[in-house]
């Protein structure tokens, strides 16, 4: 039997959604109004649960990555170097430029590095942010950075 690295990622990340549900139930609420604080890692877990299944089941969107042996790792080192280097670089945007459009950005180049197809990258990177920009604001009582887009949302 070959080694499936597809249905171990998988795997693990329904093992790891599992245990978040099991620390997110044991929250405790502290305030009578509005969102519980386990509702984020309840609906964490829960997609993270369904993102494994779907990762261990489903047939994989992309092309394997080549298979000789100098390539592959190549292809790892260079897909983590420009993962460590965008997650800084966002980062240390944050605060100045916004979530919103820092969210975006990080959803565009994501999905062009693995493949996504232009209309729904589009969409997911224009409504995506600003849900979670008032999704967390107005639903969770947490701010977000606005940036330069500091007054449009409030």
């Amino acid at each position: 039997m070959a080694f499936a690295p597809r249905k171990v990622t998988g795997g693990i990340l329904v093992v790891l959604g599992l245990m978040l549900v099991v620390h997110a139930a044991s929250i405790n609420r502290v305030m009578t109004a509005g969102l519980s604080p386990a509702t984020f890692p309840s609906v964490l877990s829960w997609m993270l649960i369904a993102l494994g299944v779907a990762i261990a089941v489903l047939p994989s969107p992309v092309e394997d990555i080549p298979r000789e042996l100098p390539s592959r790792k190549r292809f790892g080192f260079v897909g983590i170097l420009i993962y460590g280097v965008f997650g800084t670089v966002s980062f240390l945007a944050f605060e100045t430029v916004g979530f919103i459009i820092v969210a975006a950005l990080v959803i565009v180049a994501f999905g062009v590095r693995l493949g996504a197809r232009p209309l729904w990258l589009s969409i997911t990177a224009v409504v995506v942010p600003v849900l979670a920009q008032l999704l967390f604001e107005h639903g969770f009582g947490v701010p977000l950075a606005h940036g330069i887009l500091g007054g449009v949302l409030g």
